[in-house]
């Protein structure tokens, strides 16, 4: 009797034990549970906070966009209509370039004939003559 007594007493003073640890290492589970949950929430509230604002600068991103899209199309029908006047496509490359030689030949004559016209002036003549007078003080 003193031996089942014994052996009772010892498992009871186990099963304690081991009930004490577990309810222990439940405790410190849940602690850890309901802080990872909390932790877990701020991030929520936090990425919440950051897609409203990417939504917010995505939409401001998408206006831009289409402002600039509109901007676009509409230099682009600009250059369109003064791509006629700047581009001269009734002249071939060989026709253009004959015609600006035939420009800088044209030059030089006139060069030629006021350089020949300006030494025939009287330069002792010239020299009589002021143009600009200045003022005495």
């Amino acid at each position: 009797l003193e031996v089942i007594k014994a052996d009772f007493e010892r498992t009871i003073q186990s099963v304690g034990d081991a009930e004490s640890k577990a309810q222990s290492d439940y405790d410190a589970d849940k602690l850890s549970r309901d802080t990872n949950i909390q932790d877990d929430k701020k991030e929520i509230v936090k990425k919440d906070s950051e897609l409203g604002t990417a939504k917010t600068n995505l939409f401001d991103l998408n206006s831009d966009l289409a402002d600039e899209k509109d901007k676009l199309k509409l230099a682009q029908e600009a250059l369109e209509t003064l791509k006629p006047s700047c581009v001269d496509t009734s002249m071939s490359y060989k026709e253009r370039k004959e015609r600006r030689e035939q420009d800088i030949n044209a030059l030089k004559d006139a060069l030629k004939v006021l350089e020949e016209s300006t030494a025939n002036v009287n330069v002792g003549a010239l020299k009589q003559v002021d143009f600009l007078q200045k003022k005495g003080h």
